[in-house]
């Protein structure tokens, strides 16, 4: 695709434009469509936007092998980890509170890392160039990332072992799911603590750290999995 469209959170008049030839993104909004400059003047090997002003994103680092993974905050901009060169980055960013929270991973290196709010923390700790990490999070085969929908959990995606951890207890788990994952299907979160998908055909669910796992209905791979509160009893 030669452009990618991200709408900005609660702002339907607004969007972010990544141009794949340049690999820069862009501001941009109905009245006075893409803005001349980028808004971030470096080429993206991978993003995730949140909100406004919101960037997470990962460069080269000049380091060979080696990929630097930022965090954009308005106008702070830090830098959060080096990562092995991969094929794929996985990026998640949320707000828990007033604060960013966050998962990075190259799905070459087996582990993603967690942050809460790691701005604040070089603020706090002056002579400290990178953030100390809030939790490693290790799973074989990882495969995707993905935050609660109320920003309390992350989950980190294995084909057969999830790794999540939440932030207010400041507890990380690592457990293993009963079956393999249906190859592409994305998990759903059902509210803050329990995670939909789908293994061999069959939807599941299971409690974020790993308990009460349960057998459903059975699965349309195409279709992927589903919620609604929206139900009539």
């Amino acid at each position: 695709k030669p452009y990618e469209i991200s709408m900005k959170d609660r702002k339907e008049d607004q969007f972010f434009v990544f141009d794949s030839s340049t690999r820069k993104l862009f501001n941009a909004n109905i009245t006075d469509g893409v803005s001349a400059e980028p808004f971030i003047d470096a080429s993206l090997l991978g993003y995730k936007p949140f909100g406004t002003d919101w960037l997470l994103y990962v460069v080269e680092s000049g380091q060979e092998g080696l990929v630097e993974a930022r965090l954009r905050r308005g106008n702070e901009d830090i830098k959060l980890r080096l990562m092995k060169t991969s094929d794929d980055y996985l990026l998640e960013l949320a707000k828990l509170g007033d604060s960013p929270v966050i998962a990075v991973a190259s799905t070459t290196e087996g582990f993603a890392v967690v942050y809460d709010d790691p701005q604040q923390y070089i603020k706090n700790n002056p002579e400290s160039k990178t953030p100390v990490p809030s939790a490693v999070l290790k799973t074989d085969g990882i495969s995707d990332l993905s935050i609660s929908t109320d920003s309390s959990a992350l989950v980190a995606i294995g084909p057969e072992k999830f790794a999540s951890y939440e932030f207010e207890s400041e507890k990380s788990v690592v457990f293993n799911v009963e079956g393999k994952l249906d190859d592409g299907q994305e998990i759903h979160w059902l509210d803050g603590q329990h995670i939909l998908f789908s293994v061999e055909g069959i939807q599941n669910i299971v409690d974020f750290e790993g308990s009460n796992q349960y057998s459903l209905v059975e699965s349309v791979a195409a279709l992927g999995s589903y919620y609604s509160n929206d139900v009539e009893r």
